[in-house]
């Protein structure tokens, strides 16, 4: 079976069977080229190893990793390039900060001048149990 024949100047047709294939060589492609150029911090647990860690990806998710606000800035900007100079663009309404840590912080965190919103971790916390109910 096939389909009509379309015409496309950029990106992929929304529910293409390759579609999701394509993306996921798009993003494993990114994710190296941002992954030489962001600041990872190191987890490790106890006697385990130690994990460099500077992003996490699942779908179109995208989590970033850092160990100080200064440090997240610099790496949403190197990825912030990265996505435009390859024809995609952040959703700065969807795209949030999240501080863990013991001390209050400045969560002055910017994309091209916007400031993001910061989640406050306990009300995601209380957000992801009422759902489970």
């Amino acid at each position: 079976m096939m389909s009509e024949e379309f015409a496309t100047s950029k990106g992929v047709r929304q529910g293409g069977g390759l579609s999701p294939l394509l993306f996921i060589v798009f993003m494993d492609d990114l994710i190296r080229h941002c992954r030489q150029r962001t600041k990872p911090i190191f987890v490790r647990y106890r006697k385990l190893q130690k994990v460099e860690l500077a992003e996490c990806a699942i779908a179109d998710d995208l989590v970033l990793v850092t160990g100080s606000v200064g440090s997240l800035q610099e790496n949403l900007n190197i990825w912030n390039t990265a996505l435009e100079d390859n024809g995609m663009k952040l959703n700065k309404l969807k795209t949030n900060v999240m501080a863990v840590s013991n001390e209050k912080l400045n969560m002055d965190v910017r994309i091209d001048n916007k400031i993001i919103t910061p989640l406050n971790i306990w009300e995601l916390y209380w957000n992801l149990t009422a759902e489970m109910k």
